[in-house]
């Protein structure tokens, strides 16, 4: 597993009790400590990575503070941002600590999930990759329309995640409708657009509160393999895109999903 990491697991529930317990009294101190330290304008900062069986897992803070979970892995496994999101409706820092429990939490996520809630992070596991096998397609959507609208309508309806939208073809620079909301996840399925390179199929994700801000960025998404990023309790005009390169052509799908 390769991680990039920066506070000590042993400090991380202590300081989120300190931040919890000040996450109603002092909202505004807590989204002024989100935004203090951005980066440069237009960066997407990688606050941790995991490599995992069939995916990657990467943890970012976009230059204005927001913090969002990106996912890429074989479109026919399933997803483990998927997982969490539906199941237990995990803060990124959930998701990191059940993915790398023996890890160091970067303090972004500390503070994002103090920002979030005042309970202390839930212990949860990180599933087996074969765990589509129990839940069913629910968690791992093959990107065709029949998965995609049962997964939709089976799971994440039920659970008030009443918004979606998809597109499949081949027209290049696709984008999503931008919703208004605090809760969004959005993944692109690469099918058969090539060269299989650098930039020749891109997804982005942009807020578009104060200006168009890029959040979260995977410049490629190999064929066969599908791209997911994820953001909880954060609120945003969010747009995703599905961009294409210069001489790229082929097929994708893109989705957007929110409450």
């Amino acid at each position: 597993m390769q991680t990039n990491l920066n506070i000590h697991l042993g400090a991380l529930l202590g300081a989120v009790l300190v931040l919890g317990a000040s996450a109603c009294d002092d909202a505004e101190s807590n989204e002024t400590a989100l935004d203090g330290a951005a980066a440069e304008d237009g960066d997407v900062e990688t606050l941790a990575e995991i490599e995992l069986e069939g995916a990657a897992i990467r943890f970012t803070r976009a230059a204005n503070g927001a913090v969002v979970v990106a996912e890429e892995g074989p479109f026919d496994k399933p997803s483990y941002i998927g997982y969490f999101a539906v199941e237990f409706e995990a803060t990124p820092l959930e998701m990191f600590l059940a993915l790398e429990p023996d890890g160091d939490a970067p303090e972004e996520l500390v503070l994002q999930h103090a920002a979030q809630t005042s309970e202390r992070p839930r212990q949860l596991s990180a599933p087996n990759f074969s765990f589509r096998s129990v839940s069913q397609t629910e968690y791992g959507t093959s990107c065709a329309q029949a998965d995609d609208g049962a997964w939709f309508d089976n799971e994440w309806t039920t659970r008030g995640w009443t918004w979606h939208w998809y597109y499949s073809g081949s027209t290049s620079n696709t984008s999503t409708p931008t919703k208004t909301t605090s809760n969004f996840i959005t993944h692109l399925c690469n099918y058969s657009v090539t060269p299989n390179a650098l930039y020749s199929l891109s997804h982005y994700l942009y807020d578009q509160t104060s200006g168009t801000v890029l959040i979260a960025d995977n410049d490629f998404v190999n064929v066969g393999n599908r791209s997911v990023f994820y953001v909880t309790s954060q609120s945003g005009q969010y747009r995703a895109q599905a961009a294409f390169g210069s001489g790229a052509s082929g097929s994708y799908r893109l989705g957007g999903m929110a409450p």
